[in-house]
């Protein structure tokens, strides 16, 4: 009883560890930022598997048998922990990429274990491509747009033969107003919120405005809401 309820407890934990990086990530306003940290955390999950899996690759290997096992055939055994937990690390993390030669099964049951790990491995490097890619062309799409208009820019101001000066004046004008704040007619979504967060959102706004009169900055203490 006492092992599944330490088994319940680090369930819970990696569910509220969940829930904390939703949050965290929700929170960033970057489109790099939040790739960085979606980056983070798969890196995080592929370690975490390639560690579980790598245990298992020693316990394997390090059982009790009259028959050979990877330890005993690459003399494993007689090394250090160090040298142990690493190769086993080593050879997880290389099924995501293909398997290693370095250390190979040495029984059918290791074998086994071998090509279970590798097909898993397999689907989780595809859908962490998948994943990286989808979020590399989101981050193109969204730069790319902003190339598109300055460069429709730069071609007709040299089409219709404008200055250099002038020209290199109205593209620094024009980055300007498309790295400058975006107003609410432009933002699509807005208009499906729901009133009551538009109105909530209006306020946190403009309060910095009102504070300026004494008034309203009364007004706003005392009654935020």
């Amino acid at each position: 009883r006492s092992l599944r309820t330490v088994r319940v407890i680090r369930l819970m934990r990696l569910v509220r560890m969940k829930e904390v990086m939703a949050q965290i990530t929700e929170r960033v306003q970057s489109e790099k930022l939040s790739f960085i940290i979606k980056l983070i955390q798969m890196m995080t999950i592929i370690v975490s598997i390639a560690h579980i899996t790598a245990c298992g690759w020693w316990g394997l290997g390090d059982r009790s048998t009259q028959g050979e096992t990877w330890v005993k055939e690459f003399h494993y055994d007689n090394k250090n922990l160090d040298a142990q937990y690493l190769m086993s690390l080593h050879w997880s993390l290389s099924q995501f990429s293909g398997g290693m030669d370095e250390v190979t099964p040495a029984a059918p049951l290791e074998r086994l274990y071998a090509v279970v790990m590798w097909l898993f491995a397999f689907m989780a490097a595809t859908v962490v491509v998948s994943v990286l890619t989808s979020n590399l062309t989101q981050m193109h799409i969204i730069g790319g747009s902003r190339s598109r208009q300055l460069s429709t820019l730069r071609k007709f101001l040299k089409q219709n033969a404008i200055s250099s000066n002038l020209a290199l004046r109205m593209q620094r004008s024009a980055q300007h107003a498309l790295s400058a704040d975006l107003t609410a007619d432009i933002v699509e979504l807005l208009p499906v919120v729901s009133e009551p967060l538009r109105v909530e959102m209006h306020f946190e706004m403009y309060t910095s405005y009102l504070n300026y009169h004494s008034f309203f900055a009364a007004y706003v203490t005392e009654g935020p809401q």
